[in-house]
């Protein structure tokens, strides 16, 4: 038997599942986490050209829009420089200043002229799309035998369905401006589709909207030969937008699942009301109410003195609201308590040990 709903707090969308059984509550959630990278999250004033290859400039306006998606305390982590602000600087022609490739030599200038420390830009490999038309089959219900647990009478009607599916490819590099060496460069993907359907009997049909092709170097490039739907630019946008997500673990704070153990109500607990008030903080929990669970369980304390199962879920609320000496403190107590350490003491700690060292990696932001 579980219930799984999502929790506030500092570790954000936590998912609560009790289990009778073992006699704990275990937390899953999100926490933020320092970059991959930190060398490279310390280009922070950036500007991001066009790429090279098809929807170069549409590519690297969707990086831009990624990168400034990415926020730490309240503050956006990177300050990104619009690459078209060259159009009032640079005495060249534009479009020849900006045309791609650009070699080192160049990609320095321009950023020298945007006044930034680093330089995203790189290869488009694949952009290509399609719009689908479709006809789908779709089985519907009428009567059904509970007895035999069989449907005993259906309709069938068919659904007109229309959509569109696009797939982004890249290589993806950042320069220092001063030097003008690559500090990092990988390689990223992304797909995306979408489809709506309606009841509408259609003759089967597909049609498919696609780049034309050419290959270069063993590389499949994807030209801009027709225009593109609307649909499959939308969707287009979206692929890149999934292939860059990834960068953002590399460059920027970013969120990973973390789960957490909560202990529930055991025979160290001996009076009644605190019994009441340590269930009645779990379902507070249920209840998104992070702060009356932590303060049902003080009041649990003070009627039952030194219950390792309480300290333990104080020693997390402490956690959760980084206020790790004392969560450290808890956790070692209820261990001490039980005289099980490592149940009771040994992940939690490992956890307050990282959780710090992470702090520390980003006090720079």
């Amino acid at each position: 038997m579980g219930t799984h709903r999502r929790i506030a707090g500092l570790i954000v969308l936590l998912l609560v599942s009790f289990s009778c059984a073992t006699q704990r509550t275990t937390i899953s959630g999100t926490m933020i986490v320092p970059p991959d990278r930190l060398d490279v999250a310390r280009y922070r004033d950036i500007a991001v050209l066009p790429f090279d290859g098809p929807t170069g400039a549409e590519t690297a306006d969707v990086l831009a829009k990624v990168l400034s998606s990415s926020v730490f305390k309240g503050a956006p982590v990177f300050t990104i420089t619009d690459y078209r602000k060259l159009q009032g600087l640079s005495a060249d022609n534009y479009d020849t200043a900006l045309s791609p490739p650009l070699n080192m030599e160049r990609l320095q200038e321009l950023g020298r002229a945007l006044g930034v420390k680093g330089i995203y830009t790189g290869k488009v490999i694949i952009a290509t799309g399609e719009t689908l038309f479709t006809r789908d089959r779709l089985s519907n219900c009428e009567e059904f035998d509970l007895a035999r647990n069989k449907c005993i009478r259906e309709t069938q009607t068919m659904e007109r369905c229309n959509g569109a599916e696009s797939r982004f490819s890249a290589s993806v590099r950042l320069v220092d401006v001063a030097s003008g060496r690559t500090v990092h460069e990988m390689d990223v993907a992304g797909e995306a589709k979408d489809k709506n359907c309606m009841n509408q009997d259609v003759t089967n049909a597909s049609r498919k909207q696609t780049f034309a092709g050419d290959v270069l170097e063993g590389v499949i490039y994807i030209l801009t030969a027709n225009t593109p739907s609307v649909e499959i630019i939308k969707q287009l946008d979206a692929a890149r937008g999934k292939a860059f997500q990834r960068i953002l673990n590399v460059v920027a704070p970013h969120s990973v699942v973390v789960e957490i153990e909560l202990k529930n109500p055991g025979s160290d607990i001996v009076s009644r009301e605190a019994r009441e008030k340590v269930w009645q903080g779990l379902e507070a929990m249920q209840r998104n109410d992070w702060k009356s669970a932590c303060r049902l369980w003080t009041e649990a304390s003070m009627l039952q003195k030194e219950a390792p199962t309480i300290l333990f879920d104080l020693g997390v609320c402490a956690e959760v609201q980084e206020q790790f000496n004392e969560a450290e403190n808890l956790f070692k107590k209820a261990a001490a308590l039980s005289g099980k350490p490592e149940e009771y003491a040994g992940a939690a700690l490992r956890r307050i040990e990282t959780r710090r060292a992470n702090k520390e990696l980003m006090a720079w932001y």
